[in-house]
């Protein structure tokens, strides 16, 4: 089948065989965009451990049992089955002297809408897992967020208005570069906002924050 090489960051390059960059495309396309980039480091990783030179639609299935959380690994190899080269059917359209060879996409869109389904059923849940722990750079230092606190974060910054944001995220990270460790926690987020909230504000992000405290 056809081939094509691409340079991870993780590597020199690598050669995906078959379908397989398809694979990786479709999983950080169906990823949600906040923790994309979190998501290809840790495929990119896994890569480099698993494969050496060629990555197969085999290995994509290995790299993604590696680095999916648990709850959503089933929707995550659904993703992967719809690019799976042996699992697309073909009809063959009779034309008088001609003959068409047509891919059949029914079961493929059978397995899309399911995997559709499953993924804005399990989003909620699979959001809160990854961001229960789960370490990003904050003002050029790795915090590990606990509990909902990277989720509090993220809905800080999705409640403000686009032409804001960007300052709201810069006040958010200066404060928990100053006040906290290696570590975040919730109540580290009640605490953050009180610094970097406007106090006309402040009520409304700490409603932000109580709809997602864990307890």
């Amino acid at each position: 089948g056809a081939s094509t090489t691409t340079v991870l960051s993780t590597s020199e390059g690598v050669c995906f065989e078959q379908n397989s960059k398809l694979m990786y495309d479709n999983m950080l396309e169906e990823t949600p965009w906040f923790i994309r980039k979190m998501v290809q480091k840790n495929m990119n990783n896994a890569i480099a451990d698993l494969c050496e030179e060629i990555v197969t639609e085999n290995d994509m299935y290995e790299v993604v049992k590696q680095i999916t959380p648990k709850a959503n690994l089933q929707n995550s190899i659904d993703a992967l089955d719809k690019h799976k080269t042996h699992a697309v059917k073909e009809l063959v359209v009779s034309n008088g002297a001609s003959t068409t060879t047509v891919p059949s996409t029914s079961t493929d869109n059978d397995t899309y809408e399911v995997f559709l389904q499953n993924s804005i059923d399990d989003l909620e849940q699979f959001e809160e897992e990854l961001h229960r722990t789960s370490s990003f750079m904050v003002s050029g230092k790795e915090v590990r967020f606990e509990q909902n606190s990277k989720l509090m974060y993220d809905k800080i910054l999705e409640g403000h208005p686009v032409f804001v944001r960007k300052v709201v995220k810069n006040n958010l990270d200066k404060a928990i570069s100053e006040m906290c460790g290696e570590v975040m926690t919730e109540n580290d987020m009640y605490e953050v906002i009180n610094v970097a909230s406007p106090k006309p504000l402040l009520k409304f992000n700490r409603i932000i924050l109580d709809e997602h405290k864990t307890s």
